[in-house]
């Protein structure tokens, strides 16, 4: 199965005829976090074994014994009915893509369990960590996840339910009243939304207790028996009976992953932006070249998209597997997680808030959409008159003395602003910022020589010169040199301006002027052109014009994504940025790496 290669998927996204260079290709949403469907599943699997004993869980149904066949339906005894207790352990979460819509299972292993009959009086227990509840094939696109917070609970370590509503996810080591007796710590939750029918249910037994692997008879019976029981219990609870309707409280299954720790992330740049998610939606990608890939597309607080939630997955599945190019996906083949940033967003917390400066007071900075080559860029205007002083420079040679002098002048630049473009110069090197500006105004400019009236007075005449008009043209265009770096974190961008002020292109082409100003500039400037020192003044009298060129500063940038990586697994690391790599800028930024493995060993449940 061959996927593409990164710079495949660099070029394909630049090249490509949609989406529209203002959405990107994150459907509208602040981020795009795709991982490899088995990786991610190997993830939780061993997440779900290093939490199995927190978010312990209870569930009580009772059941009525079936009539037996040929029993009459209208008899008055009362049927035996059995009362049974299920203790769960921390549910896990499966995606399937082999299925014929995407779908996710919801594991929740039963840890322990106790069943009795109203007309006996023994009390059976169930074996140990031996079965599991599979809630099976839950439409993917029907999975909202959210975070709602958990407040004013004493550090006792028992795991409060979440709160209803939703809420943003907030970060904070104390509640407002700084009472250290209390915390604030936000649950990542899943909606699983279904109606009646939509539902299976299924009671299994647990990993590494299969039937088939037991081959003491009396053990065999003592988990068959126990499996009847489960499977009844997770019918009579989740889905109802004969006698009972679909619960409506289950219309909303809703699963809460773990909680988040409060920590200080680490930040390469102090006062950059953490990405903080809201919500999310999920979706899978599988094509004839395609591995299986889940992507949680992303809403962050204060982010500028809630982006697109009707029909995600076909949505998601056509911008992909739909494309002129050969094979395109959001994952290289070399890597197994991927992480894709709204433009907009990259605008808003990283240029722009570079941008934000004093030193760059004055200017006016504007995101431009569309622009060719890709990337992500913006239009910088000067809002002040850029005006000009007057330049006059000489030279004393012998008795006489040359001087060039540069009439004052001043531009209005408003509408003449420069280009500052973050994009990739080639697919399989790291993005650059290219800055383009180009104005042109006319210079008025005298050159002289001046010999002295007499040796001993210092009073000179002017014995040869001319007036010229020119048109100056100022033109920049320059990639900036840029430190990238990337971490599990964030991302830093350091470009170094500091050269950049010695690579404007000062050019001039003479102005008109009457035929007869001509004849006669002709003959006075032949002796001076010829002059090596006036030659000096000219090239001199540029660079003092270059000097003066208002310029912008383009601080250190930084966007840190963390928490968007790891909803699936809060407060654990998932994936492991691709340093080498860094990160590439087709549109929206693009950063590639692996799905961590947890070094849990799996154990088998207990008979």
């Amino acid at each position: 199965m061959a996927q593409p290669s990164l710079s495949m998927i660099v070029e394909g996204m630049i090249k490509a005829d949609s989406p529209k260079p203002e959405d990107g290709w994150t459907l509208g949403w602040d981020v795009v976090v795709s991982y490899s469907e088995e990786e991610i599943n190997k993830n939780l699997a061993s997440r779900w074994e290093k939490h199995r004993d927190e978010m312990i869980k209870e569930i009580e149904t009772q059941m009525t014994e079936e009539r037996r066949p040929g029993e009459s339906s209208d008899e008055e005894d009362e049927r035996p009915t059995c009362d049974i207790k299920l203790e769960l352990g921390a549910p896990r979460i499966q995606f399937v893509s082999a299925t014929t819509s995407p779908t996710v299972n919801l594991l929740l292993p039963v840890r322990k369990g106790s069943s009795k009959w109203s007309d006996k009086q023994k009390t059976s227990i169930l074996p140990e960590n031996s079965y599991q509840i599979c809630l099976k094939n839950i439409p993917l696109g029907t999975v909202k996840g959210n975070y709602e917070e958990i407040q004013d609970k004493n550090r006792s370590g028992k795991l409060p339910n979440p709160t209803t509503g939703e809420g943003e996810c907030r970060f904070e080591n104390r509640v407002p009243d700084h009472d250290p007796s209390k915390f604030e710590v936000s649950w990542v939750v899943l909606d699983f939304s279904m109606k009646e029918g939509d539902l299976n249910v299924q009671g299994q037994m647990a990993p590494g207790c299969e039937l088939d692997n037991v081959e003491d008879g009396k053990t065999k019976v003592r988990l068959a028996r126990g499996l009847k029981v489960v499977k009844s219990a997770a019918e009579a609870f989740f889905v109802g009976t004969r006698e009972t309707k679909f619960s409506p409280v289950f219309n909303v299954l809703r699963h809460a992953l773990v909680t988040v720790k409060n920590k200080e992330l680490p930040q390469q740049v102090g006062g950059s932006r953490n990405l903080t998610p809201k919500k999310f939606r999920m979706a899978s990608l599988k094509g004839s070249e395609v591995k299986p890939i889940l992507s949680l597309f992303i809403h962050v607080v204060d982010g500028v998209d809630e982006g697109e939630s009707r029909d995600l997955q076909t949505r998601w599945g056509g911008l992909w597997l739909n494309t002129k190019e050969d094979v395109m996906a959001p994952i290289p083949s070399t890597h197994t997680a991927s992480i894709l940033i709204h433009p907009k967003l990259i605008y808003k917390d990283v240029l722009s808030r570079s941008l934000a400066s004093e030193s760059n007071k004055g200017w006016r900075f504007k995101q431009l959409v569309g622009v060719e080559g890709g990337g992500i860029a913006l239009h910088a205007a000067l809002q002040c008159e850029f005006r000009m002083p007057s330049i006059r420079l000489q030279f004393d040679k012998g008795s006489g003395r040359i001087q060039v002098t540069v009439d004052d002048w001043s531009k209005d630049l408003k509408e003449l602003p420069a280009t500052i473009h973050l994009h990739q110069r080639a697919m399989d090197e790291r993005p650059v910022i290219s800055v383009n500006w180009k104005f042109s105004t006319e210079t008025r400019r005298t050159n002289s020589r001046s010999e002295k009236v007499h040796p001993a007075l210092d009073v000179y005449k002017e014995v040869t010169g001319d007036i010229t008009r020119w048109k100056t043209t100022f033109k920049l265009a320059q990639d900036v040199p840029m430190k990238t770096n990337s971490t599990d974190y964030d991302i830093t961008l350091e470009p170094d301006m500091g050269k950049l002020s010695q690579c404007w292109e000062i050019t001039e082409e003479e102005g008109e002027t009457d035929v007869w100003d001509k004849i006669k500039n002709f003959f006075r400037v032949a002796w001076l052109s010829n002059d090596e020192v006036f030659k000096d003044l000219v090239v001199e009298s540029k660079e003092s014009m270059r000097k003066m060129i208002p310029g912008f500063k383009l601080g250190e940038m930084g966007l840190g994504f963390f928490l968007t990586t790891n909803l699936l697994n809060p407060g654990a690391k998932v994936i492991r940025i691709d340093k080498d790599v860094g990160f590439r800028a087709p549109g929206n930024l693009l950063l590639v790496g692996h799905v961590i493995q947890g070094t849990d060993e799996v154990k088998s449940g207990k008979v």
